[in-house]
């Protein structure tokens, strides 16, 4: 049985097609950045960390500027160097695996040809296959479709993971910021808001009209109500050490800390499956 070892894909970030994935992932790195930064610091509120560059007379913000470029080249960082480990093609030289022994077993003679004939197909094929694979052109496809993905996986991570942090830890730090943007969210979306009751009552006149689907209704409610007092004190207790710390910060402070916990995470979390896709690839 044979067997393809896969390689790392050396590919060069000064070429256009790559310049080109890196600002565009840096396109959405602002983006959310900017998301973050209006929806935490007021724009009226005097900002004290601000200083102004005499010779070009350009006010810089170390909250509102320093701060997010960080965090984004940290993210650009950690994109590049998870997509330069992740790139992997198939080597051309396909290493053969032993098998383990089979017990033999007596197959019917009267299937022989029909099994020479399937084994000089099959080896033909893979003959076929294993030139096509090695010319040039099917070589630059594989590249590109799989520094493709690596590109698209590298970035999905990151900003996935950087994203889901950051709201984990936003709403540790601001207990109110999931029921206020419910609140928001229906009040500015009155078609969806209706499409919830009608549904509400649409369920509530099957439960009343057909008596099985309302016991088992009537059985879920009850149970949700009894389990939810206790669930509740569970969460509490357990987030009450964490979020109690930062709960107490002033927004300044609760903003360096979503900020660098974030981005150091994601970096540190790169680094880890970098380290691991390396040790996996070579114990190939």
């Amino acid at each position: 049985m044979t067997r393809q070892d896969r390689k790392r894909l050396i590919f060069y970030w000064t070429a256009p097609k790559n310049l080109l994935a890196i600002l565009l992932f840096i396109i959405l790195t602002v983006i959310i950045q900017y998301t973050f930064i209006a929806s935490t610091i007021p724009t009226r509120r005097h900002d004290s960390t601000t200083f102004t560059l005499p010779a070009i007379n350009i006010t810089i913000s170390l909250l509102r500027h320093i701060i997010p470029i960080s965090v984004i080249v940290a993210l650009t960082t950690s994109f590049t160097h998870l997509t330069t480990h992740i790139a992997t093609v198939p080597r051309k030289t396909a290493t053969s695996r032993k098998t383990p022994p089979r017990k033999a077993r007596r197959k019917p003679q009267h299937l022989k040809p029909l099994r020479k004939f399937y084994k000089k197909v099959h080896n033909s094929a893979r003959k076929i296959k294993n030139k096509i694979l090695k010319t040039p052109a099917i070589s630059r496809i594989q590249r590109r479709v799989a520094l493709a993905r690596a590109l698209i996986k590298s970035a999905i991570a990151i900003l996935a993971s950087f994203t889901i942090i950051l709201l984990l830890i936003a709403v540790a730090a601001y207990p109110k910021l999931v029921p206020t943007a419910t609140i928001n969210f229906y009040q500015w979306n009155d078609v969806f808001l209706t499409f919830v009751v009608a549904t509400i009552k649409a369920a509530e006149t099957a439960a009343n009209n057909i008596a099985p689907i309302g016991i088992v209704a009537a059985a879920i409610h009850n149970a949700l109500i009894s389990v939810a007092p206790t669930f509740r004190n569970v969460l509490e207790g357990t987030a009450s050490a964490i979020t109690k710390g930062l709960v107490t910060l002033n927004p300044t402070e609760k903003y360096l800390i979503i900020q660098n916990a974030s981005a150091w995470t994601v970096a540190i979390a790169a680094l880890l499956y970098s380290q691991y896709a390396k040790a996996r690839r070579y114990r190939r």
